[in-house]
């Protein structure tokens, strides 16, 4: 069978394989169709997107795996060199402080209106997504897949679950027919919320921590079911992820196990409290926003998302 294998910022190749193939014999021959120097975690395929790790699953085979022909398999892959794996963070010592303090960028060290230096080279970062209605659903594609084309996939999956079960996701709850908001929600014009948090949250199995830079705090979704979690910063009417940095890699899935991870989340309140006092955030109880395209001053995000819903306007900036 054929397959396509897709190596992120390098380009795809097609291989001819066979069904029997086991992980193992696919690393290898991956690696031979490489003139870089890479190591290799692992490989992403289907949709949702399942990762598998080679470590510990050298015996599987393609066909168990379910992965057929013409299927596109992405390569987790990292230049030798770069971390190949989440890495526990390390409180910097007095030695990196010194060295950070005397570095001349202004990124060396202290918060940012969108990051800190948490050590001597990796950044805790907010990492933006497109401003266009999708952004939670941005957000949280890019955190769990690192791509955000995945964005309309996401959107049928809480539709779905809406349709699926419409006690739990009654009109009461959802505020219209359910039958309307699974249709609703499919909108790219649509925003997302705690309902799509939480359906999300249970079909990724994934706490997911919303950081609300305003109030300075987390409200947490399904943290006594999952160790592993992501988190995503909302400002008032803007969803964006974050992350660490380090050199050219991106950790978005972070696990409550690790020692520093109650580190990271203090961390990253210090994110949150200079975005605020930056004037980078909007309370939804007392601030307008104007719609670009006909001018009208609307007050928190329920009355623009009726207003984008009978408009069809999408262009918003805080007033």
């Amino acid at each position: 069978m054929r397959i396509k294998v897709s190596f992120p910022g390098k380009g795809d190749k097609v291989l001819t394989i066979e069904a029997e193939c086991d992980l193992e014999t696919l690393q290898g021959l991956i690696l031979s169709t490489s003139e870089d120097d890479i190591l290799l975690e692992g490989i992403r395929y289907g949709f949702p997107p399942q990762s598998v790790t080679f470590k510990g699953n050298e015996n599987k085979t393609l066909e168990q795996l379910g992965i057929s022909n013409g299927e596109k398999i992405i390569v987790n892959l990292t230049e030798v060199g770069k971390p190949v794996a989440t890495s526990p963070m390390k409180h910097p010592d007095a030695s990196q402080v010194h060295k950070q303090g005397n570095q001349k960028d202004s990124k060396a060290s202290g918060a940012s209106s969108k990051g800190v230096w948490i050590d001597s080279r990796r950044l805790l970062q907010v990492h933006d997504v497109p401003d266009d209605n999708s952004c939670l659903f941005h957000a949280i594609s890019y955190a769990v897949y690192k791509d955000i084309s995945l964005s309309s996939e996401i959107r049928r999956i809480v539709a779905a679950a809406v349709r699926k079960d419409t006690i739990k996701y009654s009109d009461a709850i959802l505020g219209r027919p359910n039958h309307e908001y699974s249709e609703w929600i499919l909108k790219p014009t649509s925003w997302g919320g705690g309902i799509e948090i939480a359906i999300l949250s249970n079909h990724l199995k994934y706490a997911i921590y919303v950081l609300d830079v305003d109030a300075c705090k987390y409200e947490k979704f399904n943290e006594q079911l999952y160790d592993q979690f992501i988190i995503i910063a909302y400002n008032g009417v803007h969803y964006d992820t974050v992350e660490i940095l380090d050199g050219s890699y991106h950790q978005t899935v972070f696990d409550i196990r690790e020692k520093d991870s109650q580190f990271l989340l203090q961390e990253t309140l210090k994110v949150a409290r200079e975005m605020k006092r930056e004037g980078k955030t909007f309370n939804t109880t007392r601030d307008s926003i104007l719609c670009n395209t006909c001018g009208t001053t609307l007050i928190g995000e329920r009355e623009v998302s009726k207003h984008a819903e009978k408009t069809g306007h999408v262009d918003f900036r805080q007033k």
